[in-house]
């Protein structure tokens, strides 16, 4: 494994600090790459080639340095990785004495090659994921199916597995981060994706990665396939993620698309699961689930052209005028099943309030969304049409 020359850098400083002894580390070829003297990083450190040819460490004597130009009294010895020389750590001063810190740095040293073989693994494993990911959403063909089956056992997962798509939003990281001086956005985001994993109901071959920066995408395994069943399994999958949290409130939104069985299906339910999460942050739904079945008219919006929603519901939107009042009343009446009294109950206001707002709308539109039925799946789709087109930030994902 190469050597990192900012990391041994960073290590040399670290334990000069304390030790107070001079540090070279070298490569395999005996190169200088990290140094308590800078001017000797990438210079040639015969003893240190000699070190890796032989194995052995090699201790120099003040009454050796006569024999190598250049070097002093110290002890070089070699480091390794895999059971393989990765390196020769020097360092200056009379063996006997320096014996307890040279074993301190080659140590120290092994044990950061170790850190960083780790880290590249798990980027590597993460990179890998999320290109696999990204291709389960994507592919069009047979040819990608096979290709990607394959890709899939590489990483562990059997594409034979049924699976529905599942959407995770932290509503609250912005607000976590600002309560919690001590984490940062990259923190939080990786106890959550940690914290879901280590659930009871997460197994192996439940496919999960970030999609976005708040964002989660959950591959979820199935049992069973029938609607019923999926919405069980969710059901308690999601109970049991919302109650495994600890002292950190996170607030999630949950997007749950439909079980599809043809090999495309993954992309469907992605943007079943995608819509759900727009509908919550539409109607400011906070730490709930939404599912694409129970949420079929919205579902069925969201497919619509946009060209004729701007041909039929353009006019009427005009007519709103991006009236804040007038919104949050819609939304009301929606949530509410066109109840008035819960509808003021939700705005905190009198219940005749609400009654003139809804007499504006009537003249408004031109219709009556109390008594009419389709009149009260136009209002829906007024509503839908203005968050979902002129509200910002509807669609990151």
């Amino acid at each position: 494994m190469l050597l990192n020359h900012e990391l041994a850098q960073k290590l040399v400083d670290n334990i000069m600090k304390n030790l107070g002894y001079n540090i070279n580390i070298m490569n395999e070829s005996g190169v200088i790459i990290a140094s308590g003297n800078k001017e000797r990083i990438g210079t040639f450190h015969k003893i240190a080639k000699e070190v890796i040819n032989k194995k052995l460490r090699i201790d120099i004597y003040e009454n050796d340095e006569n024999k190598y130009e250049g070097v002093k009294q110290g002890i070089n010895m070699p480091f390794y990785y895999n059971n393989e020389v990765a390196g020769v750590i020097g360092i200056t001063g009379a063996p006997k004495e320096i014996e307890n810190a040279a074993e301190i740095v080659r140590m120290s040293t092994e044990l950061m090659l170790e850190q960083q073989a780790l880290k590249e693994r798990v980027y590597f494993h993460q990179s890998q994921k999320t290109f696999f990911i990204n291709k389960l959403l994507t592919m069009n063909t047979d040819e990608e199916w096979s290709s990607t089956v394959h890709w899939g056992s590489k990483l562990g997962y059997d594409l034979n597995i049924p699976r529905v798509v599942c959407l995770i939003q932290i509503q609250n990281l912005d607000s976590i981060v600002k309560k919690n001086p001590l984490l940062n956005k990259e923190k939080v985001k990786e106890y959550v994706l940690n914290n879901i994993k280590g659930t009871k109901k997460h197994n192996k071959q439940d496919i999960s990665s970030y999609v976005t920066i708040n964002k989660i995408i959950i591959f979820k395994t199935l049992n069973k396939t029938d609607s019923e069943n999926v919405k069980k399994e969710l059901r308690e999958y999601i109970d049991n993620i919302k109650s495994s949290f600890g002292n950190i409130e996170v607030e999630l939104l949950f997007g749950v698309g439909t079980y599809h069985p043809s090999m495309y299906g993954y992309n469907k339910s992605y943007e079943e699961a995608k819509a759900m999460i727009n509908y919550g942050n539409l109607m400011n739904k906070r730490n709930e689930t939404m599912f694409a079945r129970d949420h079929v008219f919205e579902l069925l919006f969201a497919s619509i052209d946009k060209e004729k929603m701007d041909y039929f519901l353009g006019p009427f939107v005009k007519k709103v005028n991006n009236n804040d009042e007038m919104l949050l009343t819609m939304q009301a009446l929606i949530k509410n099943n066109m109840n008035l009294i819960k509808a003021s109950q939700d705005l905190f206001v009198h219940r005749n309030t609400i009654v003139f707002r809804l007499n504006k709308l009537k003249e408004m539109f031109n219709i009556n969304p109390l008594h009419n039925e389709s009149d009260r799946l136009l209002l829906h789709l007024i509503y839908l049409y203005t968050k979902y087109y002129q509200t910002k930030d509807m669609d990151n994902v």
